[in-house]
């Protein structure tokens, strides 16, 4: 995960940067400022599961519909590099 976080860093730089990053046991929580917003989440893994809940304001929660599939995809391919 902490790979990929600094993979994200890296090829997303142009639109979000990750301001915080907090590791509680399987616990993650981001800040992340992307398109000039605040946006927080939360990574809780587990050895069969990874669960992602983002908090979005209002205008990158009208991009949702837009943005979901790049999430996945890009968690998914974390998910499978070992």
């Amino acid at each position: 995960m902490k790979a990929g976080l600094d993979a994200a860093r890296t090829n997303f730089a142009h639109v979000m940067t990750i301001q915080q990053e907090t590791w509680t046991g399987d616990r993650l929580e981001l800040r992340i400022s992307a398109l000039a917003q605040v946006v927080s989440a939360t990574i809780d893994v587990a050895e069969d599961r990874v669960h992602l809940q983002l908090f979005l304001p209002w205008l990158l929660a009208k991009l949702a519909e837009t943005i979901q599939p790049l999430i996945r995809k890009e968690a998914t391919l974390l998910l499978e590099k070992k």
